[in-house]
């Protein structure tokens, strides 16, 4: 995990709202590459095969609402990674899936 991951991990693991934890959650490679088509960018490929990569979530957060269990999708980057284009539609394709199947998406940054 990077240094933001590890801290979001932290951060979330001590809350007592926070049911369960998970990373690295496989995203739907069929669905990211239908996002990346509808937004006009190329889809994250693996640089040394040029084959299409399944794209991640960085941490998937089960969190006790008084009207129950909500299912948060997080993104943890540095404040720095954000002045990067490519990171910038890489975290856009991701925000859309996420949005479209939890509802939700958010980002946390150093």
């Amino acid at each position: 995990m990077s240094d933001v991951e590890t801290a979001v991990f932290f951060v979330l693991h001590w809350n007592d709202d926070v049911l369960d934890l998970r990373e690295q959650i496989p995203l739907d490679r069929a669905e990211t590459r239908r996002i990346a088509a509808e937004l006009g960018v190329p889809h994250p490929k693996d640089r040394h095969t040029d084959v299409d990569i399944v794209m991640t979530l960085d941490q998937l957060v089960d969190v006790r609402t008084t009207s129950g269990t909500l299912c948060v999708p997080v993104s943890c980057k540095t404040f720095e990674d954000l002045e990067d284009r490519r990171t910038l539609e890489k975290l856009e394709i991701e925000r859309r899936y996420c949005q479209k199947r939890w509802g939700e998406w958010r980002l946390m940054t150093d």
